[in-house]
């Protein structure tokens, strides 16, 4: 690497295992109590804003967690990270390993394909559709909206880790992969393949912290067809092997689609799904 970046407390990550999420918890320091007093009739709160922050947008997991993504063109990669940005200190951090790395990036010319807007594909059955997809904390709606991978193949993940270093990976989405700017020793994430090591088992597994990837940042993977058809394929496969295991037990022959059972819908959302095609919603 460049000495620019061989200065920095940066360190190569994972996301399974490695990845700090659960570890950590920011406690603000304690300070003497002072009076807070609400003027009458306050209805309205100020929360910390991304104002001052062009091109960062911020999302919240489900269970609670705040993450903040630029994907803005002036950059040679969209940057996702956990790091508290409303903060000047931590943003100015944030800032100085993105140029380090952005400027390691050129002098080495590593570049990546990224589209200037959504494209249409040919055949796409979204083409038509109207279909609404996550802004930030917003929702809008119209017509056509690309995947967010395909907008953003690949994508580099900051982590400030309790250690003070800062961790990094890029996701490559069309391969499904995670990798790095340097070797990465990837035997420890091998080690409960109880198998000889290969280059398809070790593919096998980092496919797996690229799934662990888009669970710690769902806003930023949307599901297609073909991800619906592969777990098919698992579901389907699943209950052939238990069928095949459990032959001498009298169980009814297996239905011919082997993931009907695993798609069927509950009660309520039979319901639903007539309530809908009435024009209800």
């Amino acid at each position: 690497m460049s000495e620019d970046i061989a200065n920095l407390n940066l360190v190569a990550v994972t996301t399974r295992i490695e990845y700090e999420r659960y570890k950590r918890g920011y406690v603000r320091p304690t300070t003497d109590l002072e009076e807070y007093v609400i003027p009458p009739m306050t209805t309205v709160f100020g929360a910390p804003s991304l104002d001052n922050r062009p091109g960062w947008r911020t999302f919240v997991h489900p269970e609670g967690t705040r993450y903040f993504y630029c994907d803005s063109l002036d950059n040679p990669v969209p940057v996702l990270t956990e790091a508290w940005i409303y903060e000047d200190d931590v943003f100015e951090e944030l800032q100085r390993y993105m140029t380090a790395i952005f400027a390691y990036m050129k002098e080495n010319d590593v570049s990546f394909p990224r589209p200037d807007r959504p494209s249409q594909k040919p055949g796409n059955p979204r083409k038509s559709a109207r279909r609404k997809r996550s802004s930030g904390d917003c929702w809008e709606e119209g017509e056509h909206v690309e995947p967010p991978q395909d907008l953003a193949p690949v994508v580099l993940v900051l982590e400030f880790r309790l250690t003070g270093r800062v961790g990094y990976y890029f996701v490559d989405h069309p391969s499904q992969t995670l990798f790095w700017l340097e070797h990465f020793d990837f035997t420890y994430m091998l080690m409960e393949v109880r198998a000889e090591w290969s280059e398809w088992l070790a593919g096998l597994q980092m496919k797996s912290h690229y799934w662990y990837h888009n669970e710690l940042f769902p806003h930023l993977y949307e599901l297609v067809d073909d991800d619906i058809d592969e777990i098919d394929d698992i579901v389907g496969r699943y209950y052939v092997v238990t069928y095949n295991c459990e032959l001498d037990s009298g169980d009814p022959e297996p239905p011919t689609d082997y993931g009907a059972s695993a798609r069927t819908e509950r009660p309520e959302e039979e319901k639903e799904k007539r309530w809908r095609a009435e024009d209800n919603l």
